[in-house]
């Protein structure tokens, strides 16, 4: 993920990258915008299985994973985010088992929804 002013592209800042894990092949998806925070996923590209998520606070350019119990998607409200976490997968059957919880937007737990 890399940072740079509109009217100055070539002043680029290097916010996150595969290399700040120990994931090497990977790709970041779901972006999502909340005024001075950014929210995305972060997923092994080998494993598609193996996500994560975190924020980035574009005033310090800090970022750190958030929503560990989550597994599975995450979901950006205005005063809350919604995780989900998998707990059956069967295909042959299409069968999907799924818990949501509810965090703060700092990421930190609040409760289990379901």
């Amino acid at each position: 993920m890399i940072r740079f002013p509109i009217d100055d592209p070539q002043r680029q800042e290097v916010l996150f990258s595969g290399e700040s894990t120990e994931v090497k092949n990977s790709v970041i998806s779901y972006l999502n915008n909340d005024g001075d925070t950014l929210y995305f996923t972060f997923i092994n590209d080998d494993v598609w299985s193996d996500l994560s998520f975190y924020k980035a606070d574009l005033t310090s350019n800090r970022i750190m994973q958030i929503c560990k119990e989550a597994d599975v998607g995450l979901t950006v409200g205005t005063d809350r985010l919604i995780g989900t976490k998998n707990i059956e997968k069967n295909a042959d059957y299409s069968v999907w088992t799924d818990k949501y919880y509810q965090f703060k937007k700092d990421g930190t737990l609040e409760r289990e929804i379901t």
